[in-house]
């Protein structure tokens, strides 16, 4: 398995995690390094600002994520 996280001005916005039977190569990961850039761009528009966050969660969802973006695990989330 291998993580790409996408961010907006230096913080995670959105995270994506690439999973199959045989482990990926350092090679493979590079690539997928690479291209991060271009991933970012595409999705740009897609991706809510934080500013429209409130209007569409609850006061609970918005702690939840300010809980998971801050690394917590399940347990306390």
């Amino acid at each position: 398995m291998t993580e790409i996280f996408i961010r907006r001005e230096r913080r995670i916005v959105a995270g994506i995690s690439l999973m199959r039977d045989v482990p990926f190569s350092s090679e493979e990961r590079q690539r997928a390094q690479a291209v991060l850039p271009l991933v970012e761009l595409a999705i740009r528009d897609c991706l809510q600002e934080e500013d429209d966050l409130p209007a569409i969660l609850t006061a609970k969802e918005r702690e939840i994520v300010g809980m998971v973006r801050e690394g917590a695990s399940n347990k306390p989330v």
